[in-house]
């Protein structure tokens, strides 16, 4: 993974961790499969006008909004967005991000708060 990356996903992973510490319902697996989708349909499979939802299946609307900026803050990152146009294809994209030295201050890394996607679907 680019070193530039290393920082907005850091940083990515301990919102997370501050959501989740508020809210425990973040490791379920609807709330999982929501953020990931996010991150798939703007970073790995780029879909034409997709936006992030103001949902994500957690039970408290604050939390929501929360995950929403976490996503908004992480994927407008000028290392992330770069990752976009460095990198061809899906699986070079998912392949940069799923980095599981990057850690959150607790010690979480991406596998450990939305879990690891073998293929870009």
């Amino acid at each position: 993974m680019a070193s530039d990356l290393k920082q907005p996903l850091r940083q990515f992973l301990n919102d997370l961790d501050g959501i989740a510490a508020k809210h425990p319902d973040l490791k379920d697996t609807d709330v999982r499969e929501s953020i990931w989708w996010s991150i798939r349909n703007l970073l790995i499979v780029p879909q034409p006008g997709y936006q992030i939802p103001s949902e994500f299946e957690m039970q408290a609307d604050d939390a929501n909004a929360a995950v929403a900026e976490a996503l908004q803050r992480f994927l407008t990152a000028p290392a992330v967005v770069a990752v976009a146009k460095q990198h061809a294809t899906p699986v070079e994209r998912l392949a940069t991000l799923q980095d599981d030295s990057v850690r959150s201050t607790k010690g979480s890394s991406l596998k450990s708060l939305i879990g690891l996607w073998d293929y870009p679907r």
